[in-house]
């Protein structure tokens, strides 16, 4: 749809190289989203044993925790789907704007992996036990 509504626009990469690019995404995306949830998962599971359950159920709702599966899943869907509109019309050009739309995904989902990755390590007993002292929540 971008070529149809912005023709003049394209970004200078062959058909071959986008699609290497956006499936690379895709399966990178949907592989790192299944192993950080499957560990995230298993450190709430593991909470709920050693915490207590109002402190588990912050933990699931964590915004951090959500918007980052959002953005991981955004940026596989989106990935896939400029893969599927990708030169429709057999003209052998690469939008532009859908092409930097996947690169900027990435680039939110690795931001939102560094925030995952210093949410999850506030888990730690020894951090939990501060913010539940700071807190008064447990």
């Amino acid at each position: 749809m971008e070529s149809h509504w912005l023709p003049g626009i394209e970004s200078g990469m062959s058909p071959v190289a986008a699609v290497v690019i956006y499936s690379s995404i895709a399966s990178g995306m949907i592989t790192l989203t299944g192993v950080v949830f499957s560990l995230a998962f298993v450190m709430v599971q593991f909470s709920a044993i050693a915490y207590s359950p109002r402190l588990v159920l912050w933990i699931a709702r964590d915004r951090v925790l959500w918007h980052s599966l959002g953005t991981f899943t955004a940026t596989f869907l989106y990935s896939l789907a400029a893969i599927a509109w990708l030169d429709r019309n057999r003209s052998g050009k690469v939008p532009f704007f859908s092409g930097w739309l996947v690169i900027l995904l990435l680039l939110a989902s690795v931001a939102m992996l560094v925030a995952l990755i210093e949410r999850i390590s506030l888990f730690q007993i020894r951090r939990m036990l501060a913010f539940t002292g700071s807190t008064g929540d447990a």
